[in-house]
């Protein structure tokens, strides 16, 4: 029995919100982003946005409700937080829904494969495997990263 406890998932069921007009226009705007079947079309947009709003205005369940929707229509989705407690509170956040396996969540050190100062400092950085397996990427507290991340993040996003 306590095996059993430990290999399921305990998912909240979902709960539907009214959104605002601004919350509404961002989801309208993600629902465009990954509708694109023409690569050369998608190619050439502009599918990078971000959201912004004094704490506690929802910006963290319109994150988590864009991975939801996306999720929803096949979508493969990583959402990255800066920390390993946003990760956990993400998971156990995430309903139960059909499309919750296309659902990653993980912190940046861990997509970006960064290793501790020391004898780990000797490997090189390379592309992490993790992006490559995503359609749509969600970054929670985006403001700490360093330019560094981003260069990396854009680079491998731009050329995958």
């Amino acid at each position: 029995m306590l095996r059993q406890g430990w290999d399921s998932t305990n998912r909240p069921k979902y709960i539907s919100r009214k959104w605002s007009d601004e919350q509404a226009e961002a989801f309208r705007l993600v629902e465009v982003g990954v509708s694109y079947v023409d690569e050369e079309v998608k190619v050439k947009s502009n599918r990078w946005f971000y959201i912004q709003g004094p704490p506690g205005s929802g910006k963290t369940f319109v994150l988590l409700e864009i991975a939801i929707r996306c999720a929803r229509k096949g979508v493969r989705v990583m959402i990255i937080c800066p920390t390993g407690t946003d990760v956990y509170g993400f998971k156990s956040q995430l309903p139960e829904f059909d499309g919750v396996e296309k659902t990653a969540v993980d912190t940046i050190q861990g997509v970006l494969k960064y290793k501790r100062p020391g004898a780990d400092s000797q490997v090189s950085w390379c592309p992490p495997s993790a992006l490559r397996k995503i359609d749509v990427l969600l970054v929670d507290e985006a403001s700490p990263y360093e330019e560094l991340v981003w260069v990396r993040i854009f680079l491998y996003l731009i050329y995958v």
